[in-house]
């Protein structure tokens, strides 16, 4: 069955016209609530959305779930970047910063590629999508929140605690002496 130019573009723009209007405020909730809470949210605001968008063949559906899908966006990639950058020291921000980008870049190569040279149904795409989502929620709650947060916050007790849990990570001992 052949559908309207419009219906495809609509679906594909939606995302990002979503994603660029949650940059208005989800940045600035990030800054007040924590990057890791608000990061959190959008993998579990995406994993319900992977399992829905299983379950949904309707247009309109569709386009509803990418608007939220695009929602979530700035928490799982704008909020994330800060996240991980706050965590590793200034001198490799740059390598690891390029280590995310590739990343993403793979990850996107690959499911274009899965659909460009392997299938057309998009199902495969959105439980590997599912799986990233539910690998990812375990490893944000063993995290702390951003250390460069906390102290800006003028959190010492959290982040005393953030210090702690990255020195068991890295099997080292840890003291945070008042100067």
């Amino acid at each position: 069955m052949c559908q309207p130019d419009w219906k495809p573009g609509l679906l594909g723009s939606v995302f990002f016209l979503f994603w660029s209007a949650s940059l208005l405020f989800v940045p600035k909730l990030a800054d007040k609530f924590g990057r890791r809470w608000i990061y959190l949210s959008s993998r579990l605001i995406e994993t319900a959305l992977y399992i829905a968008s299983v379950a949904i063949s309707e247009y309109w559906g569709m386009v509803g779930l990418m608007s939220v899908f695009g929602l979530a966006a700035a928490g799982r990639i704008n909020v994330q970047a800060v996240y991980i950058q706050e965590w590793v020291p200034r001198k490799s921000q740059t390598h690891w910063s390029v280590m995310f980008s590739v990343d993403s870049a793979f990850s996107e190569l690959l499911a274009l590629s899965l659909l460009w040279f392997v299938t057309q149904d998009t199902f495969y795409v959105r439980i590997i999508g599912l799986s990233l989502c539910l690998l990812s929620i375990p490893a944000t709650i063993a995290l702390p929140e951003s250390p460069r947060l906390l102290a800006a916050q003028g959190n010492v007790t959290e982040l005393q605690a953030a210090f702690q849990r990255m020195a068991w990570f890295n099997r080292k001992n840890f003291a945070l002496t008042p100067d």
